[in-house]
């Protein structure tokens, strides 16, 4: 008997949105069958859904709880939402995973701030939770040493910053000889790096020019933190990961069309950039600044412009940017509301509970995208598929890769052959242009899948579990009902859901002594 059976509704699944029955046991979803046929079965509880959409939980990949917040003449910081809070938000609103940080100061090792950091989170989480290395100023050779062993424990992706963001925040940015030196190590370890990137001389000037201008309100925000910024920063650190064999780079919270630019670039020459964005980008601008309380539409970089707003959702529908997070820091609305100009404006929001409500309005709902592309932005974030994937034993990562080595073959323009070059491939001259070419002949219709295709679909799922085929090797196409049905064949016969988790994926017991290194 399975413990849980969701019966009914519409479930979103790789192969599109389809009416089954989802069943779990063991805390693993281990089969899908035709709607009631799963219930009939019995289980210890039994969901209808009817007239639901059922998707995966979502996962935030950015996250910042328990954080000091430090307001201008406030003594003593405030901290922001602790796991505890925010998870119980999260839940509420479809999200089952929160990536969070770890802060690493310049007197710790890598270990010892994992350590600290991790004590905030065990036992004081709802739900399934990582954490990213956060590292920051000049990096010391003793934690490029650490970091091989913090990614194969399962601190997989490293953060850091092109600039210092605000003049009251120094220290944040890492030089980017260290920047380099880092994602050198963080690619050797199979890991994944992800920055803020925005160009610090420039940023920097311009809070210099505003305050002699006396354009110090927080409505000028966008003049701080610029497109210009975005454009330089992200192809400058871009092409410096280009340089590094087995690099890869996520760049975190993407604000502008200039951002999107670099990104959709790089890809096009084959190099793994992924982009995250926030709800609040695609959702508000510069001119919300202007409304009552427009403080509380802010985060780090700075709302920007209609056209921005555009890219970022062609991004979204093209796969340049492949997920959309919070930037989370929950704090009250008293201390959103306290800063007033573009020094003092507190980045972050409470968004974890209505991420996923809200794009599913705004995606679905008000721009016809799919169930399966939401689902894509806010649960199965291909980034972090392909990150894990670098280590060793982590098929579904490898997966991900060809999925995005095949778009970017794709996407390459191939051009038409001139006359020299027809000649140098047959050994023949080229044939005179006569006229208009030749209409290109019309491929054949595709051939209507039938239940008797769907039913040997399923078969061949359960007969490949059983010959020791990896999951990700199904043949069907995504939209294909086949691939359902193979999938379903397959964790009928697996009893799981086919995605067991590698012990390179899993956090290793911390060895006692050794100090210095990561866990």
């Amino acid at each position: 008997m399975f413990d849980l059976v969701i019966s009914g509704g519409t479930h979103v699944l790789p192969g599109g949105a389809q009416s089954v029955d989802l069943a779990v046991a063991g805390g693993k979803i281990v089969a899908f069958g035709a709607p009631g046929s799963l219930a009939a079965l019995g289980a210890a509880r039994v969901v209808d859904a009817t007239g639901q959409i059922v998707i995966p939980g979502g996962v935030d990949p950015h996250i910042h709880c328990g954080m000091a917040m430090q307001m201008p003449n406030q003594p003593e910081p405030t901290i922001s939402g602790p796991p505890e809070q925010v998870s119980r938000a999260a839940l509420f609103g479809g999200t089952t995973t929160m990536i969070d940080f770890v802060p690493v100061a310049e007197e710790q090792t890598l270990r010892e701030a994992i350590e600290l950091r991790e004590k905030d989170w065990k036992g004081s989480c709802y739900c399934d939770y990582g954490l990213h290395l956060m590292l920051f100023d000049s990096i010391s050779q003793a934690k490029l040493d650490e970091i091989p062993e913090a990614v194969q424990a399962g601190y997989a992706s490293v953060k850091m910053f092109t600039t210092d963001i605000t003049p009251q925040r120094m220290a944040h940015m890492v030089p980017f000889g260290d920047i380099w030196e880092v994602i050198k190590a963080v690619a050797k370890a199979g890991g994944l790096t992800c920055i803020h990137a925005e160009d610090n001389d420039l940023v920097m000037h311009m809070y210099e020019k505003l305050l002699r201008e006396d354009r110090m309100g927080f409505e000028n925000l966008a003049a701080a933190h610029t497109t210009l910024s975005e454009d330089l920063a992200f192809n400058r650190v871009i092409r410096l990961a280009e340089s590094v064999e087995g690099a890869a780079m996520y760049m975190v919270h993407t604000s502008a069309k200039t951002g999107v630019a670099a990104m959709a670039a790089a890809r096009s020459r084959g190099f793994p950039v992924y982009g995250e964005t926030l709800h609040q980008y695609l959702l508000y601008n510069a001119e919300d600044y202007k409304r009552p309380g427009g403080q509380i539409y802010h985060t780090y970089p700075s709302l920007k412009f209609p056209e921005d707003q555009a890219a970022l959702w062609q991004a979204m529908r093209d796969g340049t940017i492949q997920c959309v997070a919070t930037d989370e820091v929950c704090c009250p609305l008293e201390v959103k509301l306290k800063g007033s100009r573009i020094d003092d404006t507190m980045g972050g929001n409470s968004g974890v509970e209505p991420r996923v409500s809200l794009m599913y309005t705004q995606m679905v709902r008000e721009r016809a995208m799919s169930e399966a592309e939401l689902e894509e932005s806010i649960a199965l974030a291909e980034i972090y598929r392909a990150a894990l994937g670098m280590l060793s034993g982590t098929p579904l990562g490898d997966y991900a890769r060809k999925r995005f080595e095949d778009t970017v073959q794709k996407a390459e323009p191939k051009p038409a052959p001139t006359d020299d070059a027809e000649q140098a491939a047959t050994g023949k001259p080229a044939k005179a242009n006569s006229g208009p070419a030749a209409e290109a002949p019309k491929p054949p219709p595709e051939p209507e899948i039938t239940e008797a295709d769907i039913s040997a679909a399923k078969i061949a799922g359960s007969d490949a579990q059983k010959a020791g085929t990896s999951i990700v090797k199904n043949p069907h196409p995504f939209g294909d009902p086949r691939r359902a049905a193979w999938d379903e064949g397959f964790c009928a016969s697996a009893g799981h859901d086919g995605m067991e988790v590698p012990d390179a994926w899993r956090r290793k017991p911390k060895p006692s002594g050794g100090e210095g290194k990561a866990p």
